[in-house]
């Protein structure tokens, strides 16, 4: 879930000339997106109600999409379904939300007894383990002023669909795991087993996440202790040698709360983009090299 944040507003990041090149079809894509725009009239998998989805606010959405296109690799296609909700029905000051399937021990997978969120395990087994759904399902609340413009040169008082897509779309790409937070107690993972997310968090200490008790209240009380870290070579060499914190605030917010990079850490930098709240007139178009890692 992205929410409003009026703290941080009338911010334009630099795009690098690999975004710019991405957006205005300049660069070679190494991964490719089929997206099905939902008509007006259905639902998403959450049931909420899809109105027409804009002409222009697809720009926008292809435009994200082709940045993710030229970032990650993989042979299979990605598929997403979009859908322009009905703002009746979604949560105060919601500008969207995303989720998909997962599997586990399919043949590729890195590590077994894990989940993979679906784009994911396509990209390891090299087919497409669930041709009959999409990969990634997202959805944006048609309430919102929003600029669909794909410069980044988003106005006060607009919200840069682009910017929210691409937060989005990475989300679907696994930047998410899968914790259950209800009165003090947290569990991880789907039937015992964890996702690929979970194995790289760890205490301030540096305890696994998955070595406490699951489901608990030290695993509750690690969620919201404001001291969560993702412990992986590639983002750590991206954040100066050093773990990456993750956002944790003392109350669960959900949706927000766990999968998303610090906000305090990392709001206003280079590695905006998935943070869990964008304000109005700000636009973030690089994935940054902490997502990326």
């Amino acid at each position: 879930v992205v929410d409003q944040n009026p703290a941080m507003q009338n911010i334009h990041y630099p795009r690098t000339v690999e975004v710019e090149e991405a957006i205005n079809g300049l660069r070679v894509a190494r991964s490719t997106f089929d997206i099905t725009y939902k008509s007006g009239g259905s639902t998403d998998p959450w049931n909420t109600p899809c109105t027409t989805f804009p002409s222009e606010a697809k720009t926008a959405f292809n435009a994200a999409a082709a940045i993710w296109e030229s970032t990650i690799q993989s042979s299979v296609p990605i598929t997403i379904s979009a859908c322009w909700a009905d703002s009746d029905t979604l949560p105060y000051g919601v500008l969207g939300y995303s989720g998909g399937s997962s599997t586990l021990n399919f043949n590729g997978a890195p590590e077994p007894n894990v989940w993979y969120q679906s784009a994911l395990a396509n990209a390891f087994a090299g087919a497409d383990l669930n041709p009959s759904g999409a990969d990634i399902y997202i959805t944006y609340n048609s309430e919102f002023n929003w600029y669909t413009g794909t410069d980044g040169n988003t106005p006060a008082g607009t919200y840069d669909l682009v910017s929210v897509a691409a937060h989005e779309i990475a989300h679907g790409l696994n930047f998410a795991g899968m914790v259950d937070y209800t009165n003090g107690t947290a569990e991880y993972g789907l039937a015992g087993y964890p996702s690929i997310y979970e194995n790289f968090l760890e205490s301030i200490d540096g305890t696994k996440l998955t070595s406490y008790t699951n489901p608990s209240t030290a695993l509750g009380n690690l969620v919201t202790s404001n001291n969560l870290w993702w412990d992986g070579p590639n983002a750590n060499a991206a954040n100066g040698d050093s773990r990456v914190k993750i956002y944790a605030p003392s109350s669960w917010i959900s949706g927000s709360s766990y999968s998303h990079l610090d906000y305090s850490t990392f709001a206003g930098t280079v590695n905006s983009l998935m943070v869990y709240a964008i304000g109005s007139g700000t636009s973030q178009h690089n994935p940054g090299p902490v997502t990326k890692g």
